[in-house]
């Protein structure tokens, strides 16, 4: 009788056993991975083809993107002036179609770290609360001691009400930087709508640059928005300078056969259509200067990539 409780102790850890062994067994079949280069049809020696894609049941091609940075999970997020967070909850949601543009918020040193992420959309596309992403992929390595902190905090019965207050003046920063808000009807009934530069609320802003036309030896200012695809069309959405009730237009973005540089046409002056090249397109602007760079860097490798595949087919 003595060795009674000790039989029941010894079957209750080997049925533990089993239930861990089934959760492992169910996690890893719910969970599809590829790689990026299998779905974006990316050529072998691409510098992302082997980035990992896990997606569960829920993902439906929306992602987001994780790398590791001091032994902790990283997440691009390209509202964020350095295009990447700590914070999941403000991770930046993409398509298949955006997925380059997000890996080029990494740096390159931690470009061997980064996986794909399939998640859930939301109508922000941002953000992913800490439980969805644990029940999800809180078994992969990357995440270990952030699951860890977790559970440890799931077990703790103090809430911490601690938090620190702060103060964005929308209109002051407006101001400060000569930036000009767009009313929403511009923009929300674009799908998959990139904006080169918006507010954490998620109000773009129009974008002042300077085009020097070297045909005309003249400098002009137009304004730009952001960016989309319009069935597989790379396009971007600007406005002219030349009256006060310029339109806000969209135009395509393209290679110059004779001259092999980027451009897109429209009535850059009253009564014609005229090509703004890309590359003569200067954009200034103290505060978010890095980050306009980094968008409009990232613009650009799109079409960059549009030429490249091009180039293949004719070949």
């Amino acid at each position: 009788m003595d060795d009674f409780p000790s039989f029941f102790i010894a079957l209750f850890n080997k049925l533990n056993i089993f239930v861990d062994l089934k959760n492992i067994f169910c996690y890893t079949c719910v969970m599809k991975t590829s790689t990026l280069g299998k779905l974006l049809e990316l050529p072998n020696f691409h510098h992302f083809y082997t980035v990992p894609i896990r997606e569960n049941t829920e993902s439906s091609g929306n992602y987001i993107i994780v790398f590791e940075q001091d032994k902790q999970p990283v997440f691009v997020d390209l509202k964020n002036e350095t295009g990447h967070t700590r914070e999941v909850r403000f991770a930046s949601h993409f398509d298949s179609a955006g997925l380059l543009v997000g890996l080029g918020a990494i740096p390159i040193n931690y470009w061997p770290t980064c996986q794909i992420l399939g998640v859930k959309k939301n109508n922000n596309r941002r953000g992913l609360s800490l439980s969805s992403l644990m029940d999800g992929y809180g078994r992969l390595p990357i995440f270990k001691e952030m699951a860890e902190r977790y559970r440890a905090r799931g077990q703790s019965t103090i809430y911490d009400p601690y938090r620190y207050s702060y103060t964005i003046d929308e209109k002051k920063v407006i101001k400060d930087n000569q930036l000009t808000l767009i009313p929403k009807k511009e923009y929300e009934k674009i799908k998959d709508f990139h904006p080169f530069l918006q507010t954490k609320h998620g109000n773009v802003y129009a974008v002042p640059c300077f085009y020097q036309d070297r045909k005309r030896n003249q400098i002009t200012k137009i304004y730009i928005m952001g960016w989309y695809f319009y069935e597989k069309q790379l396009k971007i959405s600007w406005k002219p300078s030349h009256s006060r009730k310029s339109r806000w237009r969209s135009s395509l973005v393209s290679v110059d056969k004779l001259s092999d540089r980027f451009f897109f046409q429209g009535e850059l002056y009253k009564k014609g259509t005229y090509p703004v090249f890309l590359e003569d397109l200067t954009i200034k602007n103290k505060a978010y200067q890095h980050r306009l760079d980094r968008e409009f860097a990232a613009f650009l490798s799109i079409i960059e990539e549009q030429k490249r595949r091009a180039q293949l087919r004719v070949k």
